[in-house]
Parts: C-alpha cells; structure tokens; sequence
C-alpha cells in the first residue's frame, strides 16, 4: 500500500481549511434563521378557525394607507378565475410557527399566494405545503386496508353487523372475520374508528411561519383560484314596429370555487386577460353540483371605470358570494334605444336562410354610449294580445361606445332565397399578365311572402389576390377586403333577383 506524500497531505490540509472557510460563512452569515434547529419550525402550532369571521380585514399594504378597513374584496375576470384578498388574525410565538390556514378554496392556485402581517413586516411564511387529500369512502377504504372496520349490510330479516380487518373494496367488502373471511355485496353503511393520518376534510395552507415578536396581528393573504366567472345577461324587450329596445343587463357570477366569501366588496373585470389554464381535477360533486339562483337589485349598482386595458366595474355595496351559487346583480336599465331590423343573406353562413338581424351603434344618441360586457342578449316582444314572446338570443362580444351592435334572432320564415353559380361565356381560361383569370355569373332570387315590402342585405365574400365585381343590377359597396354587400329590395308578396359577375384572377 502506498503511503500519502507530503504534497498531498499539504493539498488535503488546504482544502480542509477551505471547507471550514465555507461551512464558517454558511453558518454565521444569517445566524438567526441557520442557526435554528429544524424541529423548531413544527415548534408552535396555531390552527385557524375552518369558519370566515363574517367581517374580517382584507387589504394589502397600499389599502392600508387609503384607510380600507374590515373590507374583503373579490374580483372576478371572464375567464374562471378570481383575485382574492382576505385577513384574518393569528396569535403566533416568537420563532417558527406552524399554521394551518383553512376553509380556503379547493381551486385556489397555491403558488400565487401572498401573504403579509400589516403590523410587523419581518414576519414571513419560510415553507408552504397546500393539501388537498380531501376525505371519501374511496380514500377512507385505501387507508383501512388491514385495519378493523364495521360494515352493515341489509339482509333479509333486517341489518346485519360485520366486524373484522379489511382485506379489499374493490368488489364489495372482503374481511377477514373470528369466524373467516366473509365476501359482502348489499353493503348500507361501513364505520370507520377514526380520520386516518393524512385525510382532511377541507383543502388546507400550511405554512411554517417565522416571527420577530410574539402576540396576535392580522395577516392579508392575497390568491388567485378558479371557480369564479362572471357574463353580462341581457334582456331587450322589442317595440311592436321593432325599432326601439328597452334593455337591462344583468352580471351573472357563478362560484363554484369550494369557498364562499361573505361580505365582500366585488369587483367585475370585463375584457381578456391573458392567462396560463392549469389542469384542475375537480370532485364529482363539483363538476355536476347546480348552483342556487340568487338576483338582487339595483340599490347600490356598479361604477365603471377604464382600468389598465380592460374595464372595471365595482358593486357600490357588499354582496355575499356563496358556494355554488349563481348570483345575478343589475348591471343597467336603458329605455328607448334605437334598432333597425334587417333582413341578411350571407351564402358563407347559411346557403338558402335569410338571417333577421337587430342592429344599432353603442353610442349615446342611439341611447346606449357606455361599454358594454361580453354576453348573452335574449330578446322578447309582444304578441296580438300583449303577452311577453321569446323571439331569438344571441351572444355579443366586449364592445366599447360608438361600435356596432348586432344580434342574431333566427332565420326569416316568409323570406326564401335560392343562389345559382354558373361560369360565365367570358371564361374560357383567359390569360392576365399575371395569371389565369375566371369569370362567373351569379343570380341570387328573392322571394317575399310578407304583406310588406322588405329590403335584403346580400353579402358576398371573395378571397384573391384579385377580385373585380362586374355587371351588377344593383349598386354594391365593399366593407371590407373580402365582403361586398348589396341592397336588393322586394316587393310585398313579390320577388326580385340580384344579379352580376365576378371576375377573379390569380
């Protein structure tokens, strides 16, 4: 065996000293926090009340200095998704602490919690775990494996008890019994002695927590969570000429986030945030529980302000936001806005329908003027005998003051069409400087069995490079690269043809 010379018991002395240089400078450079004693994290351990106080603080730092005080707040974008800040009190030892911040909700994204102590800013959260293994049958049995369980089952002269160590669930109850193994099928109920290590019963924040001083202070945690959403709901009511509308909307927030938030100051964001979607495992009960209807009304309506590229709209009053819950609040009342039906046929959309539209400008001498939120316009009107009819819903996308309105009601019943596309005698494959070139004859034939004479807005699309409209019996206009659009009217009872060619080169 060779023995160490004395250059290398000179080198491993050196980077002996360098490695106690490192540990030396690792060990005094933060003495308060390395110099602690793992155990000592789990040394405290204060748990909150699973309940919401029904007011309790919710700020972060900048609402402080405004003087928000005992406010929660809530704002909910289009998109499942809800900012949420919310305060509540701990009482925490000097040191580490361990607490478990409960009844938050179970799609809450965990890594987007901030957490803050309004009274001593060097309190910190050093360690988070969120847990989630919420507790069922399934869970309870996989957990009960070799373990003592009691199982009723239904026979014929009552119920019969069962005792004995689980041994399989998987296709009934299989126990091993005093008197055997025993294979049971009509199973009512099954008891278990006690909440295995592990399961709980709500999804959970546990935080190791590090505090400079001890006694109680209030704590502002601020998340992101799916499960709330919210849409604007419109109702129009029609005039009996159809060129006014009464309009009220309504914001529909649906929370099924697995939290309620009582109290709260909502707030709406309307326009399309940009976020990353997370796949979210949801519970039975959560992807088939129906929501309860609630709607409340315009005493305390929202504000509206222009708010980074979006638009905000604040509720002026507090509002309870339950679990499962559908709650309605009215967003606006406008009386005696100005329409115009038209009847539109568009071959791209629907080959041999005339579509009925209702249209107007979001402008204020129409009588609307505000930002309208994305959602459903149902629309009603009344009959002969003044009883209220649905008549068409359509959905509307954000849209700012002074742009077009336009819903779609359904399909005209008295309105026929009927289009024929034959290649024009010009054709022939007549060379362009550039290409080929092809030519077409287009006859579009109107037939209206109204007792009214009515007017038809005919849009045709063409995509090339080169698109020329030729011949037409009708004036035309071009709304955009691809769209022409003409007017063709027809006579009460009557029909008319639209006629022309199009000549396409490439």
């Amino acid at each position: 065996m060779k023995t160490p010379t004395t250059r290398a018991l000179k080198i491993f002395a050196l980077f002996a000293l360098l490695g106690s240089v490192v540990v030396f400078a690792l060990v005094f450079a933060k003495p308060e926090i390395i110099s602690k004693k793992l155990d000592d994290v789990i040394k405290h351990d204060k748990v909150l009340s699973s309940e919401k106080p029904e007011n309790f603080i919710a700020l972060m730092a900048a609402d402080t200095e405004s003087g928000l005080v005992n406010e929660s707040y809530v704002t909910v974008y289009n998109q499942n998704l809800a900012l949420v800040k919310e305060g509540r009190e701990l009482d925490l030892a000097q040191g580490y602490n361990q607490v478990k911040y409960q009844d938050v909700p179970s799609q809450i994204n965990p890594s987007s919690v901030i957490f803050s102590d309004t009274k001593y800013e060097d309190t910190e959260v050093i360690e988070q775990t969120y847990e989630f293994d919420l507790v069922s049958q399934q869970k309870l049995l996989e957990k009960y494996i070799d373990e003592e369980i009691k199982v009723f089952s239904n026979v014929e002269d009552g119920v019969k008890e069962y005792r004995g160590k689980l041994l399989s669930y998987l296709d009934g109850i299989m126990l091993e019994t005093g008197g055997g193994i025993v294979s049971i099928k009509d199973i009512q109920s099954i008891e278990f002695s006690k909440l295995p290590e592990g399961l709980i019963t709500k999804p959970t924040l546990v935080w190791s927590v590090f505090a400079s001083q001890a006694g109680k202070r209030n704590v502002l945690t601020t998340y992101l969570t799916g499960g709330l959403t919210w849409q604007a709901d419109y109702i129009a009511y029609v005039n009996a000429d159809d060129t006014l509308v009464d309009l009220k909307g309504w914001t529909t927030i649906n929370n099924t986030s697995g939290a309620s938030y009582p109290n709260a100051t909502l707030k709406l964001v309307a326009g399309d945030v940009n976020i990353i979607q997370p796949v979210v495992q949801k519970s039975y009960y959560e992807d088939y529980a129906m929501p309860a209807m609630v709607a409340e009304s315009t005493a305390g309506g929202y504000s509206e302000e222009s708010f980074f590229e979006y638009h905000l709209y604040t509720l002026g009053r507090k509002t309870n936001l339950k679990d499962n819950e559908q709650k309605q609040i009215s967003l606006l009342n406008a009386k005696d806005i100005s329409v115009k039906k038209e009847f539109v046929y568009d071959s791209n959309k629907a080959w041999d329908k005339i579509r009925v539209m209702l249209g107007t400008k979001n402008s204020e001498d129409k009588g609307l003027g505000i930002p309208l939120p994305k959602g459903v316009v149902r629309v009603y009107k009344q009959d002969s005998e003044g009883h209220l009819q649905f008549i068409g819903e359509d959905q509307i996308d954000h849209t700012p003051k002074d742009e077009e309105i336009e819903v779609f009601l359904g399909n005209a019943f008295d309105i026929s069409v009927e289009k024929t596309t034959q290649e024009s005698s010009r054709s022939g494959g007549l060379l362009n400087i550039g290409g080929r070139c092809e030519y077409q004859d287009i006859e579009i034939n109107i037939r209206n069995h109204k007792q009214e004479a009515i007017e038809v807005k005919v849009m045709e699309n063409y995509w090339g490079p080169s698109v020329e409209i030729l011949d037409s019996n009708y004036k035309f206009e071009k709304e955009d690269e691809y769209t022409y659009t003409f007017r063709v009217p027809v006579e009460a009872d009557g029909e008319n043809t639209l006629k022309y060619t199009v000549k396409q080169c490439w």
